[in-house]
């Protein structure tokens, strides 16, 4: 199109940050990664990329309002789970987190805090002679060299680690 609005049958590169336009090069359809369309007052597409919120990796449909967190942050939400459109950090010792309030991946020999049989956003360390808890950090599935299961007295795994005696290699 020229200045004027004319269709002139010549290509033209679309604008900055611009993935793929149509037949206006001057409206955007799809943004580069790490952009999404800037939307007006009413919430339609302007055909404009803006650069995605901080922490945020995707956010093609809305500038504002982040699809994929980048590593070590995850999507906020509320109470009620309502997102937020933000990216807030991951909670302490989390490797990753799709949601700020609920840690995915813990980091090494740690493991998620379950309060009420729902993970939270942090993990701790494995209990003492623990070496995996991947899946509560107060519950063992594997054991320290040196450590054995902790059985209760109808000899069901605790899922606890005890040190074996002296002289007793496991």
């Amino acid at each position: 199109y020229d200045d004027k609005g004319a269709l002139t049958g010549n290509c033209a590169p679309c604008s900055d940050n611009c993935e793929r336009c149509n037949e206006n090069s001057k409206i955007c359809s799809s943004c580069s990664d790490g952009y999404g369309q800037k939307l007006d007052k009413e919430g339609n597409p302007t055909g404009q990329c803006e650069k995605c919120s901080s922490n945020c990796n995707s956010c093609s449909e809305d500038s504002t309002k982040c699809e994929k967190c980048a590593n070590g942050y995850g999507k906020e939400r509320d109470s009620s789970g309502v997102l937020s459109g933000e990216c807030k950090p991951c909670g302490e010792n989390c490797y990753k987190c799709d949601y700020q309030d609920e840690c995915g991946s813990c980091k090494d020999n740690t493991g998620p805090v379950i309060i009420d049989g729902k993970r939270t956003a942090d993990c701790k360390e494995c209990l003492e002679g623990c070496n995996q808890c991947y899946d509560d950090y107060s519950k063992c599935y594997y054991c320290l060299d040196g450590y054995g299961s902790i059985l209760d007295e109808n000899d069901i795994d605790t899922k606890a680690c005890g040190k074996c005696p002296e002289n007793c290699l496991n």
